[in-house]
């Protein structure tokens, strides 16, 4: 069964909250229909499961300046010599 359909419009419109009742219950029927939109589905909610589940997560206050600190230090012109 050809998916670009589903895959392309349906499965993220899903996600969006997109769909009426009747297009909802189509989409379900089709889930137990086609298992590439079955795989890509469920792979689709453990990803945003994830990432939820990661959003309380913070960086420590001196990650940036830390990670600034490791970045190889770029060499100043001098005045009046261009790139040779």
């Amino acid at each position: 069964m050809a998916c670009d359909h589903y895959h392309d419009r349906v499965l993220k419109r899903y996600f969006n909250e997109e769909l009426d009742a009747k297009e909802r219950a189509s989409f379900y029927e089709h889930l137990k229909k086609c298992s590439t939109c079955h795989s890509h589905y469920h792979e689709t909610t453990k990803t945003i499961a994830f990432i939820q589940s990661a959003s309380h997560l913070e960086a420590p206050g001196s990650f940036t300046a830390s990670v600034m600190e490791q970045l190889p230090k770029k060499e100043k012109e001098l005045p009046g010599k261009m790139g040779v």
